[in-house]
């Protein structure tokens, strides 16, 4: 008699299920493959990755995470050298809608000249000349502040009332340290501008006087006139000044003399938005004599704020970013705003392209992405660098 037994049918569903998760695998296998920065940038030429290094294995790659992905890997310096970091992510809120140019600047008054023979035409970089004052410079208690830069002597108080907070600043520029000798009736390009930061990472607004685009350090094309007279001030016409003969003392004090000169508004917004007068508001007045350039600025603003960039290297910018650790766990390394550009795309988009030297050792690479803005889930526009996340190679000596 022969008797023949039929197999249960688990052992059908588990032999069905154990080739599914062998299949799964197989093509979680494969997508691994094909997600190799090799691969995802070998048709690419939207890649700042330099390409000596796409025919090299990497140390490590986390490339294209997901929304609340966290990724890391492992790799070891078998003796001290140097490694190169390319990353990709997303700025933190603060950062995410401004120009990189405004990053860590604090509340400044920023003066631009040209000292060509100005006749309304073109000019060259020689000729120009910025100054800058930042609240950093010279503070050297709440109420005043006093330093002199570049040559430049720069005086000034503060007023505080319980509606809005004043600055007064006087600023002397001596002819010789930008060596034109003046005359009756010369002309230059200018432009002032004040800049306003409300919190720890940026400028928010910017005001000026003549300009109404933020391009005055690099072209003089959008600057005013002003013209160096005996007695006579004010504006000869829309772009241009007049101002009289006159010698302030500059001691941080508002003496009568400032009360014979106009005033001027700065009311063109460069960048940003203006609450109110209180927010942000700023004057100038301006005179002459044959040995300086004098200048008073009278700024609005209800808050002082500075940013210290010792206190900025500790705070983490990016939301989507990668960082390295040592064998103890401590972070050596992190993707900062600092030492990032624009990745294209949303102006949130950042990339790191820098060189490290390590010490002999284990490190631990680590990516990490929040809910939104993420490889295949793009809330706004996506960076054009053919990849998202973090990739180290080992130094290529002919990069050196």
């Amino acid at each position: 008699m022969v008797v023949s037994f039929r197999k249960p049918d688990f052992y059908y569903s588990k032999t069905l299920i154990t080739f599914l998760v062998i299949l799964v695998w197989c093509f979680i296998t494969q997508c691994k493959q094909e997600s190799s920065i090799k691969s995802v940038l070998k048709d690419s030429e939207q890649t700042f990755i330099d390409k000596s290094y796409l025919d090299q294995k990497p140390l490590v790659e986390l490339i294209n995470p997901n929304t609340f992905e966290e990724m890391e890997s492992y790799f070891e310096m078998p003796e001290d050298g140097d490694i190169k970091v390319y990353g990709v992510g997303e700025l933190i809120y603060n950062l995410a809608d401004i120009a990189p140019k405004y990053f860590f600047k604090s509340d400044d008054i920023e003066l631009f000249f040209d000292f060509a023979n100005y006749n309304g035409s073109s000019s060259n970089s020689t000729t120009r000349k910025y100054y800058n004052l930042s609240w950093l410079d010279g503070i050297s208690k709440k109420e005043s502040i006093e330093f002199i830069k570049q040559g430049v002597t720069y005086k000034g108080i503060q007023v505080v009332d319980t509606l809005n907070s004043k600055y007064l600043v006087e600023i002397k520029i001596p002819w010789d340290s930008i060596g034109i000798k003046p005359r009756t009736g010369m002309e230059m390009g200018i432009d002032i501008a004040v800049g306003d930061t409300d919190d720890e990472f940026k400028q928010k607004a910017k005001v000026a006087l003549f300009s109404k685009a933020d391009l005055m350090e690099t072209s003089s094309d959008s600057y005013g006139i002003l013209k160096l007279m005996k007695y006579k001030q004010g504006f000869d016409s829309d772009n241009k000044i007049n101002i009289p003969y006159l010698t302030p003392v500059i001691d941080g004090q508002i003496e009568s003399l400032w009360s014979k000169l106009k005033s001027y508004p700065l009311k063109n917004l460069l960048f940003g938005t203006v609450k109110d007068q209180y927010d942000l508001t700023a004057r100038v007045k301006t005179c002459w004599d044959n040995a300086s350039l004098y200048f008073m600025v009278e700024i609005q603003d209800n808050g002082r704020k500075t940013i210290s960039i010792d206190k900025i290297r500790d705070k983490q910018t990016f939301l989507d970013y990668g960082w390295i650790e040592d064998e103890s766990g401590v972070k050596i390394w992190q993707m900062h705003a600092l030492y990032s550009n624009h990745a294209g795309g949303a102006l949130k988009n950042h990339k790191t392209d820098t060189t490290l030297h390590l010490k002999k050792g284990k490190y631990t690479v680590k990516y990490t992405s929040d809910e939104c803005h993420a490889f295949n889930n793009w809330d706004d526009d996506p960076p054009n660098t053919g990849f998202y996340g973090i990739v180290l190679y080992q130094k290529n000596v002919l990069q050196y």
